[in-house]
C-alpha cells in the first residue's frame, strides 16, 4: 500500500526581505493562497495544511477553502512543522515554503514519490542544471553544493562554506522539502546553528542528521523572496492563466529513480 504523505505549507507574516509577503496580492490572490492551489493541483496529497503564527494568514487561508492552523513561534518553517507536529495526520510530509505561488505541480509530484520511495532520507529539490555565475552571485538565491558524485555537500546562499577542491558544482535550490515526521520532531528540538542563522538555511541546523539526497528538477517555477520576484511570479500567472490551464501547463512528469543526482 502507498504510503500517504501530508503537505504542510508553513507562513509567517514577518520576512527579513520582504515583509508581509504571505498576503501580498498576485491577480487579487494571496501569495499563500497561490501556494496552497498549487498544492492542490499536484493531486498526490492526502492533506494540505496551512500552519501560521497569524491570524491574518489564518483567515485569508481559511476564507479561500483551505485548512490552517494557528501555532505559535517558531525560528523557521521546518521548525513549525516539527513542534506543531500533532496538527498532521501523516508520517511523511512535504513542507512547500509558503511564497511559492507557482510551484510546478510535476515537482511536488516528484518529491512526493521520492519520499515515499526513500521515508529516512531528507530529499530537496534542486534545478537540472549548474547555477549561472549571476546566481551564484546572488545573496538572494539558495544554493545547493554537490561533489563529483552528486551528493550534498553545502547549501549557502553567499561563499560555500566547503574546501573549492570538494565541491563539485552547485545547483539553485528549490522551496520545497520531503521528510518524515520523526526528522522534523527531532529537527525541532534542536538547537539552531551559526551557520543556519547566517546563511538563513534551516537544513544546516543539523547536516548529519539524515542524508540529504537532491533531485534534479526540469520544472520550475519562481519563489517570491524579495519585491522584486512578485513580478516574475505574477507575469507567470497571467501567462497561465491567459492560457486557461493550471500552472504549469506541461503535462510531462519526472521519475524519481532517473533524476536522483547520484547518491
Amino acid at each position: 500500500m502507498t504510503r500517504k504523505v501530508s503537505c504542510a505549507v508553513p507562513a509567517r507574516l514577518a520576512s527579513n526581505r520582504f515583509p508581509g509577503k504571505m498576503l501580498h496580492p498576485l491577480l487579487g490572490i494571496p501569495i499563500v493562497v497561490h501556494t496552497l492551489r498549487r498544492a492542490q493541483e499536484a493531486g498526490c496529497f492526502d492533506e494540505i495544511l496551512c500552519l501560521t503564527d497569524s491570524h491574518a494568514i489564518r483567515d485569508a487561508v481559511v476564507d479561500a477553502g483551505f485548512r490552517a492552523e494557528l501555532t505559535g513561534p517558531a525560528a523557521n518553517g521546518s521548525e513549525r512543522i516539527g513542534k506543531y507536529h500533532d496538527y498532521i495526520a501523516n508520517d511523511l510530509i512535504v513542507n512547500l515554503q509558503g511564497d511559492e505561488p507557482v510551484f510546478p505541480s510535476q515537482a511536488l509530484r516528484l518529491i512526493c514519490r521520492a519520499l515515499v520511495l526513500d521515508p529516512e532520507s531528507v530529499h530537496v529539490l534542486v534545478h537540472d542544471h549548474p547555477a549561472s555565475q549571476a546566481e551564484l552571485d546572488n545573496p538572494h538565491r539558495c544554493k545547493t553544493g554537490l561533489d563529483a558524485d552528486g551528493r550534498v555537500l553545502d547549501f549557502y546562499r553567499g561563499k560555500p562554506h566547503v574546501a573549492a577542491g570538494l565541491l563539485a558544482e552547485s545547483r539553485l535550490q528549490m522551496g520545497s522539502y520531503g521528510y518524515s515526521k520523526t526528522y522534523v520532531r527531532k529537527y525541532a528540538q534542536g538547537a539552531q546553528s551559526g551557520l543556519e542563522l547566517s546563511e538563513s538555511h534551516e537544513l544546516l541546523r543539523d547536516f548529519a542528521a539524515a542524508p540529504i539526497r537532491a533531485h534534479a528538477c526540469p520544472f520550475l517555477g519562481q519563489a517570491v523572496d524579495v519585491p522584486e520576484d512578485a513580478a516574475a511570479a505574477l507575469a507567470l500567472l497571467q501567462r497561465a492563466s491567459a492560457g486557461g490551464a493550471s500552472w504549469p501547463a506541461d503535462n510531462a512528469e519526472a521519475d524519481p529513480n532517473m533524476v536522483i543526482i547520484r547518491s
